[in-house]
């Protein structure tokens, strides 16, 4: 059996917010060491790969290793009808054929339960490699407070729905055009200490907000942003091509 138990403002509950807009179905792998949830959103844009240590849970019991795929819609929508104070219960039986939440408050006097059928089938699995691993692949690296992060994604999203990050000699910037006009936002490395950036060679991508915005919803999560990019080059032209990547 597997049982965890946490509270109504958990990182958990969050990622799970923030991730409803970008995919339907989280493929999510309960073993000894944590939860680890992947994600694909319906467009096979953006990859989403999360682990959960024990210590993130009020309580965390896996007796054998399982991995089950969950519908993030049914799941949010029992979430957000338990009371702010209440204790979440989930629990995946042996048949792995659904998982439970109970919601109790604090004196244990209502208690609310929930049978959810779990999705056939298996997420993509995908791994993303360690932090280290990826600084020496991109091209540039940004960053920033993500409360700063936030900001900007706010500003472009007003004018457009696609977003520019340009790092250059001359600074970090952000853009955004659209029919109601154009937004800059520019960073100079000596005038702006909380944000930083690092630079092999200039690189320009262009981004849809409509991801970035749905992974800023967990800003007061994380104290950082950390969007690291690479432009891909078209083979034998040496030039750099639309669909350019941008890690976060």
């Amino acid at each position: 059996m597997f049982e965890l138990q946490l509270k109504n403002d958990s990182l958990f509950l969050d990622v799970l917010e923030s991730i409803l807009d970008l995919v339907d179905v989280a493929s999510v792998d309960c073993i000894s060491t944590g939860l680890r949830l992947q994600a694909v959103d319906t467009e096979h844009v953006a990859m989403i790969s999360l682990l959960f240590p024990p210590e993130f849970f009020s309580s965390y019991n896996c007796e054998k290793n399982r991995s089950i795929c969950i519908p993030i819609d049914n799941m949010v929508k029992a979430i957000r009808s338990s009371n702010k104070d209440d204790i979440i219960t989930i629990k995946v039986g042996k048949e792995n054929l659904d998982i439970s939440l109970s919601f109790e408050s604090p004196g244990g006097n209502i208690a609310t339960a929930y049978d959810l059928l779990l999705v056939e089938g298996k997420s993509p699995c995908f791994e993303i490699p360690g932090w280290r691993a990826l600084d020496s692949k991109y091209q540039a690296i940004v960053k920033m407070p993500f409360a700063e992060f936030v900001r900007v994604c706010k500003y472009l999203s007003n004018i457009g729905s696609d977003g520019d990050i340009s790092v250059t000699k001359k600074g970090l910037k952000f853009s955004a055009l659209g029919k109601s006009g154009r937004v800059n936002i520019k960073y100079k490395k000596a005038e702006e200490a909380t944000v930083e950036f690092v630079m092999q060679k200039p690189v320009s991508v262009t981004f849809d907000l409509k991801y970035v915005s749905s992974f800023a919803k967990v800003s007061t999560t994380f104290g950082q942003a950390k969007p690291e990019m690479e432009e891909e080059e078209i083979e034998g032209s040496g030039e750099g091509k639309e669909g350019s990547e941008c890690l976060y």
